[in-house]
Formats: structure tokens, C-alpha cells, sequence
């Protein structure tokens, strides 16, 4: 059952979760983004408003590590529903995705629990309960995360509102298993995140699992960096995007109990 607080549409561009919230007056879009442990927002749009730098710090994207600006306490307005960080970081996010402003990430988001309704293309804030539901599977990490199999190997996966893929693994984990998984792994693609680069190899799982729900041909790609996240992830791990998470007809999320279940039928009952 959910309690309804406020509910807000939603955006799949390039196959990433938008939304539209108001900052200082000012109506904005950006990416909802459940991967992201922290929220960032467009420099530009950030010196236009006054909002002053706290001095710069390194931070680290999935890629690679970046010098970022931080700017103190935003708050997001989504139909209501008031987000807000204390740590907020300046970004060219502009610069980097059109009409991107900022991304709202979980250090914002667990302050409320909310469902993503993919296909109606709608955010539920309120809150809930569901039987259904379980746990974050990781401890250390803000972020939500789910128990993921593949191969009979059991590991945790990061739901990434914000990432346009379906999953992605870890390159060494992937070659260790490219015969059973029945690919070749000696080609790949660059892709670029801000100033950091990364290689991806795309290939197709016939099955795995997700929290209580098996998937089959899902779309997957095997990532490496030389820093960054990516690089980090050394071991099995998963980074679950919108091309899987939306084939569940909700995702309920709860950052506070640091609880999420996956729904085929309704979670809001009238």
C-alpha cells in the first residue's frame, strides 16, 4: 500500500530517468538518478543563482576521478515533494548532455520514499509497504541494491536510474566466463564520461536474476577502466539500467528503511 505525498511525470530520454524540479525559483530538468551517491548540478545555472563554492574536492565517476566544486544545501521541488542536499557539487553538465541541469542522486532521494512507474511514466512519492520487498543487499552504500545471479554466482547490483544500459559487469569477471557465457571478448567500443574514458564490450545473458525475478536475453555490456568505479569493481558486482529496470512495472524505493521491491502488479491502491 502506498501513501501518496505527491506524484510527478517522468521523462525516458536516451534512456535515462528525467525529471523536471524547481531550484531557487527556477523550473529545471535533470536526471533522477538511483546510481549517483551524490547530486550535482549545472555550474553555469549554479553561478547564475549565486550560490557560492566551498572550495573544490576530488570525486570520482564511474571512469575515472574529476575535480569537483562543491556549492552547500540545494533543494528540488518535484510537484511538491521537497528533496534537498547539504552537499551538492558544480558541474558543466551542459556542456556534457543537452538540456542536462542537474542529477538528483540517492544522497537526495533517501530522504523520501518513492515508485517508479516506468511505463506510465511517473514518480510516486509517499509511502509504503509491501510485503513483496527486501532489504539493499549492500551495507556500505547509500545507494539501493539488489541481490543479482548469474551463472549460479550470487553477488549485489546497483538499480541506476541514471544509466541508459541494461546491466554491466566487471571485464575481468566477464572474460573469466566469456566461454559459458558463449562470447568472445576480444573486441570493444570507447565511451567517454565527462573527462574520463572506458572501454564496453556488448554482448546478451540468456538469464539471470534479479532480487526474486529471473530475466531472460537481457542486454549486457562488460565494462573496464583504468580508474574510477568501474575500475574499483574488480570482483562480480552489477549496475542494473533502465533498459532492465523497465521491465518491471514499478520499482518502490525506500531509503530510509533502505527497502525496495520489485512489482508486476499495482503498488498504488485507490
Amino acid at each position: 500500500m502506498l501513501v501518496l505525498l505527491s506524484e510527478s511525470p517522468i521523462e525516458l530520454r536516451d534512456g535515462r530517468v528525467w525529471v523536471e524540479a524547481r531550484v531557487s525559483g527556477h523550473s529545471l530538468w535533470g536526471i533522477f538518478d538511483t546510481g549517483s551517491d551524490g547530486t550535482a548540478i549545472d555550474s553555469d545555472f549554479a553561478q547564475s543563482i549565486g550560490l557560492s563554492s566551498q572550495g573544490w574536492k576530488s570525486g570520482t565517476t564511474v571512469a575515472g576521478d574529476v575535480e569537483v566544486e562543491g556549492v552547500g544545501t540545494v533543494e528540488f521541488d518535484i510537484s511538491g515533494t521537497v528533496l534537498s542536499t547539504s552537499e551538492a557539487n558544480a558541474l558543466p553538465l551542459s556542456k556534457q548532455l543537452k538540456g542536462l541541469e542537474f542529477i538528483l542522486g540517492f544522497d537526495a532521494l533517501k530522504n523520501s520514499p518513492f515508485v517508479i512507474w516506468p511505463e506510465k511514466r511517473r514518480v510516486v512519492f509517499g509511502s509504503f509497504e509491501d510485503t513483496r520487498g527486501s532489504a539493499f543487499a549492500l551495507d556500505g552504500d547509500i545507494r539501493p541494491t539488489a541481490t543479482l545471479e548469474i551463472l549460479g554466482a550470487w553477488s549485489h547490483a546497483f538499480l541506476d536510474t541514471g544509466s541508459a544500459q541494461g546491466i554491466s559487469l566487471p571485464r575481468r569477471w566477464v572474460n573469466d566466463h566469456a566461454e559459458r557465457l558463449g562470447i568472445s571478448t576480444r573486441a570493444g567500443e570507447s565511451k567517454k564520461i565527462l573527462d574520463s574514458k572506458y572501454e564496453s564490450l556488448k554482448f546478451t545473458l540468456e538469464e539471470m536474476t534479479l532480487g526474486n525475478s529471473t530475466l531472460t536475453n537481457v542486454p549486457a555490456e562488460a565494462v573496464e577502466s583504468e580508474k574510477g568505479s568501474f575500475a574499483e569493481q574488480s570482483s562480480f558486482w552489477g549496475n542494473v539500467g533502465n533498459v532492465v529496470l523497465q521491465r518491471f512495472e514499478s520499482i518502490a524505493i525506500d531509503g530510509r528503511k533502505r527497502s525496495l521491491a520489485f512489482s508486476q502488479q499495482s503498488a498504488l491502491k485507490q
